[in-house]
């Protein structure tokens, strides 16, 4: 992907169609009209999965950072005990 802002993780895995059209900037290559589909083939292929309660955005887990929340080693630790 092009775009600044989806490669240095500013969305936090977010990924709408306006970014998503952000990120394909050649139109001739990557015409509107099948934007759409290719975000439905990265949620088919689970590359990408729908937020529940915001409308057209999906979470994908490689546009995420590489840090973790602290709560997630207690959370870890629960569920492994």
């Amino acid at each position: 992907m092009h775009s600044p802002r989806i490669q240095t993780h500013r969305t936090d895995g977010e990924l709408s169609p306006d970014d998503f059209s952000e990120t394909l900037e050649d139109a001739k290559s990557y015409p509107a009209e099948k934007h759409q589909f290719r975000l439905d083939l990265m949620e088919r292929f689970e590359l990408s999965f729908p937020l529940q309660g915001i409308a057209d955005t999906c979470l994908v887990p490689g546009l995420l950072g590489e840090n973790q929340p602290r709560e997630l080693k207690k959370f870890q630790a629960i569920e492994s005990g």
